[in-house]
């Protein structure tokens, strides 16, 4: 128990204010210390009986925060569970502390139940990976360097960090054992140092364009720079970006269309982006090589030729301050001319759909967590850019751009957040992480509502080559259907329902109405936008 408690003390020392806990024995030293930094007000604990989902929800609360999240698991395979969203929060820079209990050293690979070799378990994902034994008598130094680690302080970037602590019996407070009184935080974050300043990067640019994807906002004075020098931006959604007065709807079109393509002279990346295939293409070419706005040592330089890499100062999401007057510009004027003229409109059921939930979202000043696939890719091409929308955060997970932990996700934005949030995601995402709804009975709820855009499967890859080869045969069409579009039998309305949901169905015209309600406690929509569904 005494090392518990050091670990615990030293997590509120070092400015955790959250933990994320899935039951189990070996980890209960964990559990009644947490318990105890709860009661006196610490911390704040939600309880997650599947590892998985546990995760995901820390990762969402780490988003919302932007502090790193303590996750608490036993041993065996409740690590193992752990390994989506550490990947996830990897790729994306995202803060995590995984405290996984453990057996005794001497009972590893003796084949002692639930053992295995935990401490090597995420060596490819984790700034660090740290052992304590049972008998440690540093683990607060060690708490310490693992929360420096995960803050990007002692490492190249924000990320997940392992602490395994093996835990011998007894496993529960002695009888007359009082704790000792917790200390008050006192973690203070040190200055964060001083970047480029992007609007000179920008200015000395001839015909340069911005690509902003996932997290572009994170980087301090940018949606300034961008504006100040009237800059166009491809704003993916979840850059939050998209509403600059500089920055373009329908980009992707532009780029295959307008002569204009041909006339950049330099592309600037700022966050990870991740969704269309002539982007890919554009920050991927030799001449002009990109230039990358970097805040950490995670950025995006897909062939490694990178012309430049900025360092500049990380900002806090969203706190961009008044803008600068937009200054005139023959070249962002030629873009957004052009962007007038190709604009397109939503023709599938399901880009309506996704559009419909933007503009209410937009409309409501929600945060808004965005499926992978299909949904994504369809507000990147239909979301209208140069809009005002105060107060709309949009969210996804974009660091591996997995459909998995989603719901879980949208969870933890909620708690960590304390406002509403909508997610939009296709049944194939909704179905992967259905169980994240579920809630223990002791635990508080959140006002999540789940908007899924039941297409029948996978229609994603109907898109990409796999829709072409489709469409020759009819053997490729029932190859395409099984293999790739992988409609399911479950019951959206009958899972919604088991985990204690409120449900609604509608086609397409009858969504606007039930957005308009606003979002309240945990809700799920399903919105048929296949022709199979409603043909039934």
């Amino acid at each position: 128990m005494a090392t518990a408690r050091e670990i615990v003390t030293a997590l509120i020392s070092g400015g955790v204010r959250d933990v994320v806990l899935a039951p189990g024995s070996r980890s209960a030293p964990l559990a009644y210390a947490i318990a105890q930094a709860e009661a006196a007000g610490r911390v704040r604990v939600l309880v997650r009986v599947d590892e998985r989902a546990a995760a995901f929800s820390a990762l969402g609360i780490a988003l919302a925060t932007g502090h790193p999240v303590a996750i608490v698991t036993t041993s065996g395979t409740a690590v193992a569970n752990l390994y989506p969203a550490l990947a996830e929060a990897d790729a994306a820079a995202v803060p995590l502390l995984a405290l996984t209990a453990d057996r005794p050293r001497e009972l590893w690979r003796t084949g002692a139940n639930q053992t295995t070799n935990q401490v090597a378990m995420f060596d490819n994902v984790a700034r660090a990976c740290v052992h304590l034994d049972a008998d440690a008598t540093d683990a607060s130094a060690i708490v310490a360097e693992a929360l420096a680690a995960a803050r990007g302080l002692s490492s190249p970037a924000p990320g997940p960090v392992q602490l395994n602590v093996s835990f011998r019996p007894p496993l529960t407070p002695e009888t007359g054992d009082e704790p000792a009184p917790l200390p008050e935080a006192d973690w203070q974050a040190p200055p964060a140092p001083a970047g480029a300043d992007i609007a000179e990067v920008l200015a000395g640019l001839e015909a340069p364009v911005v690509v902003a994807g996932d997290k572009a906002d994170h980087i301090a004075g940018l949606a300034k720079a961008i504006t100040a020098t009237a800059t166009p931006v491809f704003a993916e959604p979840s850059s939050n970006l998209r509403d600059l007065p500089s920055a373009l709807t329908s980009y992707v079109a532009l780029l295959a269309e307008s002569p204009l393509a041909a006339e950049i002279s330099d592309v600037v990346i700022a966050g990870h982006p991740t969704l269309t295939r002539p982007v890919t293409e554009l920050i991927s070419r030799p001449d002009p090589a990109p230039i990358v706005l970097a805040a950490h040592d995670r950025y995006t330089d897909l062939t490694g030729g990178a012309a430049r890499v900025v360092r500049v100062a990380a900002g806090e999401p969203g706190a961009r301050g008044e803008l600068p007057q937009l200054p005139e510009s023959p070249w962002l004027t030629a873009w957004l001319a052009a962007d007038r003229a190709v604009a397109a409109r939503p023709t599938t059921p399901l880009e309506r759909a996704a559009l419909t939930v933007w503009q209410d979202s937009a409309r409501q000043g929600l945060d808004l967590l965005v499926g992978s696939s299909s949904t994504i890719r369809a507000l990147d091409r239909f979301a209208p850019a140069r809009e005002q929308h105060a107060g709309l955060r949009v969210w996804a997970n974009r660091g591996l751009a997995g459909i998995d932990g989603t719901i879980a996700t949208g969870w933890g934005l909620a708690l960590g957040s304390g406002r509403p949030v909508r997610i939009v995601c296709g049944d194939l995402t909704f179905f992967h992480d259905a169980s994240a709804l579920l809630r223990g009975t002791l635990e508080a709820g959140v006002d999540l509502q789940v908007i899924v855009l039941n297409d029948a499967g996978g229609s994603i890859f109907a898109g990409l080559e796999h829709g072409e080869l489709a469409a020759t045969s009819e053997a490729g069409a029932r190859r395409f259907a099984r293999y790739f579009a992988t409609e399911q039998t479950g019951s959206i309305g009958g899972l919604a329902a088991a985990y204690g949901a409120g449900f609604t169905r509608c086609r397409e015209e009858g969504l606007a109405p039930l957005l308009a309600a606003g979002v309240s406690g945990l809700t799920v929509i399903e919105v048929e936008v296949s022709a199979n569904l409603q043909d039934r």
